[in-house]
């Protein structure tokens, strides 16, 4: 995995390194909201902006304003690289009553920032809080840190990363600068997985286009036997789905069905298979995701028309849909798999 020492080692994401990079070498802001899916580097950059905001030697970069990146040296860098900075403290989302049900407690946000908020920073110039999932605050916590918002010490420093802002309260957003972490392009995600992970092309290609942008998902992906699994599979069962019998789906089906999350990435990688079969069908240039099972996609392109294409995919979106509305998946791919057998036939 690439170490990331440096602003200048994000991929992606500019306008806040820049920002980061700035506000580092002046005044930082009372509170930081960093958002973005799972994997898009939140912890990262959050971490990496506390190291330069209490940095003992910080580098000064040269230009138009004044920048800067931390050391990497001093025993503040060491500090924060080892996770255990007197001035850094993290607060992450605690089992709640209800059971698998993970919140952060309006008791959590008063024993740790409203309590010490006023007290002033071990060492550093500054005193840093990372909440991490921050839309998992109760509005009760979010109402107590409201207060710290409105009033902050000159050295508070307070980050948010969260993956749903909407979730936080409008009063809350208001009193944030608030950044999305950016989508990395394909290209440049499997190059990274390629040169830093030692991915091979075939496994590298199709982990960044799923990700969609996001290199931590993708590394993700790319050591994960049940993704690789998964992809093999859905293109097995377009490849073999007019000769199989109905016992043969009903177990697929189950397979897909073991839980919501299996069942969604499933139904994404049949997604990307017909956009590979429709690309091949109109003749786009391009590569495919499935580029290393091109036969099987020109075999399917060639059987199913663009209304079987058409109404698969209306199936997909509908068992999604029925999904979020938590109805249990096992009938839905059934109904979804057998449409396909019908439509290769």
């Amino acid at each position: 995995m690439k170490q990331v020492n440096t602003f200048d080692d994000i991929l992606g994401s500019e306008k806040l390194t820049t920002y980061m990079k700035e506000t580092a070498a002046v005044t930082p802001p009372h509170a930081l909201m960093l958002t973005g899916e799972e994997g898009s580097g939140k912890k990262t950059l959050a971490s990496l902006y506390a190291k330069a905001l209490l940095c003992e030697n910080p580098k000064r970069i040269s230009g138009t304003r004044d920048m800067c990146e931390p050391c990497l040296t001093c025993q503040s860098c060491l500090q924060v690289a080892a996770g255990d900075h007197p001035d850094i403290l993290m607060i992450a989302p605690e089992e709640g009553k209800a059971k698998g049900r993970r919140s952060i407690s309006v008791k959590t946000i008063r024993e740790t920032i409203a309590a010490g908020a006023y007290i002033k920073p071990y060492k550093g110039p500054y005193k840093i809080y990372l909440i991490d999932h921050a839309e998992k605050m109760t509005e009760e916590a979010q109402n107590a840190l409201l207060k710290i918002l409105e009033e902050p010490p000159a050295y508070i420093v307070i980050m948010l990363l969260a993956t749903d802002e909407e979730s936080l309260l409008a009063t809350v957003r208001s009193r944030c600068v608030i950044f999305h972490t950016e989508c990395v392009p394909d290209q440049t995600v499997t190059e990274y997985l390629q040169e830093y992970l030692m991915v091979p092309d075939y496994l590298a290609r199709p982990a960044a286009a799923f990700a969609r942008g996001n290199i931590g998902k993708a590394a993700e992906l790319v050591s994960s036997e049940t993704f690789r699994d998964q992809y093999a599979k859905v293109a097995w069962y377009f490849k073999k789905a007019r000769f199989m019998e109905f016992d043969e789906i009903a177990e697929f089906a189950k397979e897909m069905a073991v839980d919501a999350d299996t069942c969604d990435r499933y139904l994404e990688l049949m997604q990307l298979f017909l956009r590979d079969v429709l690309t091949v069908r109109l003749s786009e240039g391009g590569s495919l995701f499935f580029g290393d099972e091109e036969e099987t996609v020109r075999e399917t392109a060639r059987a199913l028309s663009y209304k079987s294409v058409d109404t698969i995919e209306k199936q997909i979106y509908t068992v999604k849909e029925r999904i979020e509305q938590n109805v249990a998946p096992d009938m839905l791919t059934e109904v979804l798999l057998a449409e396909i057998k019908e439509a290769c036939i």
